[in-house]
């Protein structure tokens, strides 16, 4: 192997842990933007348009929001999950219970 290249392996975690921490700064930039967009000030004194010809804008825009705000949570579990407690092992002697109550 010639001096100064890094094998695969190492070249594809690097270039994994460069992606992760953009991602960590891209979630953070649409969590800020999604922050500023829960303030909607511009729909506090419309009424109009209905969406169904009942839903006023101000519910049909939240109910967006909150589309919006479960896809950045699925986007948070899915690039920022601690991966550590993913692979996490019980300590010895202890045992799981696998009933899954209390």
């Amino acid at each position: 192997m010639p001096a100064g290249r890094l094998p695969f392996a190492e070249v594809v975690v690097s270039l994994n842990q460069k992606r992760g921490f953009f991602m960590k700064w891209v979630l953070f930039l649409l969590t800020i933007v999604l922050i500023v967009l829960h303030q909607d000030i511009w729909n506090w004194n419309r009424v109009d348009p209905r969406l169904f010809g009942f839903l006023p804008v101000g519910i049909w825009y939240h109910a967006l929001y909150c589309v919006a705000a479960a896809v950045l949570l699925a986007m948070f579990v899915a690039f920022a999950w601690p991966k550590h407690l993913e692979d996490a092992e019980p300590a010895p002697g202890v045992q799981q219970d696998s009933t899954g109550g209390h």
